[in-house]
């Protein structure tokens, strides 16, 4: 139960993104277009609680460590317990950093650049995405801090799952 709350914690906002911008494509928004319903405001606000998520540190380490402890008492044998713990370890704050990313992405309208620097200019569907999209151009940069972040919550997670005790037969 705590590590499906932590796996919803990290993978849930980013996912929920990506799935509004892949259903208003699928319902043939284009991004360029002058309105397409509420639906830039739900991608403002997924996207608003997502990015927090992913590049506060402090957020994404505590989710990590959550993830670590809890991924290999998931498992009946240690062997298992080993890998799906270093598997969701590794793959949960990834996805939380890589989900809206790709929603960003695969939403940008056609004059839009994102740098470092802003995201000005980037209206989606007539509405001004704000910081939403601002986030996206720094993110990249933080792919730097995540990998370490990844690592420790790996071997936190097989120190874990090597001492944990085992399971009555």
């Amino acid at each position: 139960m705590i590590l499906g709350a932590a796996l919803l914690a990290l993978v849930g906002p980013g996912a929920l993104a990506l799935v509004l911008v892949l259903a208003a494509r699928a319902f043939g928004c284009s991004p360029d277009a002058a309105s397409c319903g509420d639906a830039p405001i739900w991608l403002q606000q997924a996207l608003d609680i997502a990015w927090p998520v992913a590049l506060d540190l402090r957020i994404l380490g505590a989710l990590t460590a959550i993830v670590a402890v809890a991924a290999p008492f998931a498992a009946p044998y240690r062997a298992s317990a080993l890998a799906t713990g270093a598997i969701a370890t590794a793959s949960a704050p990834t996805a939380a950093f890589v989900l809206p990313h790709a929603a960003v992405i695969l939403s940008l309208p056609a004059a839009c650049r994102l740098n470092e620097a802003s995201s000005a200019g980037c209206p989606l569907w007539g509405h001004d995405m704000g910081l939403a999209y601002g986030y996206a151009g720094a993110a990249f940069w933080l792919v730097l801090l995540i990998a370490p972040l990844i690592l420790a919550g790996v071997i936190l997670t097989l120190i874990v799952a090597t001492f944990r005790p085992r399971k009555p037969a």
